[in-house]
């Protein structure tokens, strides 16, 4: 079938745009005369607005995760505008609400198979052969984005563009939430400051944690965590985390761990912090093997699970930025101009005292 037979609701001349992808290990480039992506009778294409900067996609251009061929268009959280309609599209989904040209929209970036096990089980974001646009499929760094509807949610008219391009972030913060089985009252010791560790404690304070802790070596961000309500925050370079967290919990431990950086160090002493009959969340993606000694979860029953990407989060999300509860923008660094992107991936990637970087698409 000729793509192209599904022209576009409004009138595109051009053929060509421009694109941030990666070229090479470590290696990203901003490249003129990219093709604008053809799609297909179920599909949408996007123009986007913003895009965020996430450890994924440093991740994807520096560790090597995700496709190897390339080059590759990066970017995954972002908010867009509908510029053309396949010819079988109808509605959002789970929605009366038709799809129009000049809608704006988030995109849960993860497309699922439906037909494997665990598609069928309604775990889709454990799909065996999934696609994720800006790790295996064309992403969003770029003046446009082919995506399947059924992945699109029209964006409410509260939510801002810029705020649209944090909720895929939130979305994983609140699946790690689920995962953990929070319940009213419970402790939480959040891993990591940046913005997703803060998204983490505004959810856990919204789903009635009693005690939220945050574990960062960067002040500023400690000091964030506060102002977004946790209560205490502890530095692991210049404090002994272990010994803080057993004064500040009648020496217990938590009763949750959530663990949002990745990193051997972190990730190991998890089970160090939590209390006997606890729950550790691996929420930050290892790029290197880590070591475990597994004895302290035997001898405790001290539970461990991931939390991988978002599972049907993204409408909870959308709910509370709207109705105020979560602050979003709060780790927010600077919104730069797309000509600048290849710049602040090089940024992030080298600096961990910065917040959240945002790249503003060309108008």
């Amino acid at each position: 079938m000729n793509l192209n037979e599904n022209k576009p609701t409004t009138s595109r001349a051009k053929t060509t745009m421009s694109a941030i992808q990666k070229v090479g290990q470590g290696k990203a480039s901003l490249n003129d005369g990219v093709a604008i992506p053809e799609y297909g009778p179920s599909d949408l294409l996007l123009k986007p607005l913003y895009s965020g900067i996430c450890t994924t996609d440093l991740h994807v251009l520096y560790h090597g995760m995700g496709r190897k061929e390339f080059p590759l268009t990066m970017g995954h959280e972002f908010s867009a505008v509908v510029v053309g309609i396949g010819s079988e599209v109808n509605s959002y989904i789970g929605t009366e609400r038709k799809i129009k040209v000049g809608d704006r929209v988030t995109v849960e970036p993860l497309f699922p198979c439906g037909k494997c096990d665990s598609c069928l089980r309604g775990r889709t974001n454990l799909c065996s052969s999934m696609s994720h646009l800006g790790i295996f499929d064309e992403g969003a760094y770029a003046d446009y984005v082919r995506v399947p509807s059924y992945r699109t949610h029209l964006l409410p008219d509260s939510v801002s563009d810029l705020a649209g391009a944090f909720i895929e972030p939130l979305s994983c913060a609140i699946n790690f939430i689920d995962r953990s089985e929070l319940k009213p009252g419970n402790s939480v010791v959040i891993l990591g400051g940046g913005s997703i560790g803060q998204m983490a404690v505004q959810v856990a304070l919204a789903s009635g944690a009693g005690q939220v802790i945050l574990s960062e070596p960067v002040a500023k961000k400690r000091e964030l965590a506060l102002k977004l309500g946790a209560h205490a925050v502890i530095d692991p370079i210049n404090e002994n985390l272990v010994e803080r967290v057993k004064e500040l919990t009648d020496t217990k431990g938590v009763d949750i761990v959530i663990e949002c950086v990745g990193v051997p160090a972190t990730v190991s002493q998890m089970l160090n912090l939590v209390k006997r009959g606890g729950r550790c969340v691996l929420a930050g993606a290892p790029v290197k093997p880590v070591e475990i000694d597994f004895l302290p979860l035997w001898y405790g029953e001290v539970e461990l699970v991931a939390a991988h990407a978002t599972a049907w989060q993204f409408p909870r999300a959308m709910k509370l930025i709207e109705n105020g509860d979560i602050n979003v923008e709060a780790a927010l660094e600077s919104v730069v101009p797309f000509s600048e992107g290849v710049k602040a991936l090089e940024k992030a990637y080298n600096s961990n005292e910065i917040g959240k970087l945002v790249i503003q698409h060309n108008g």
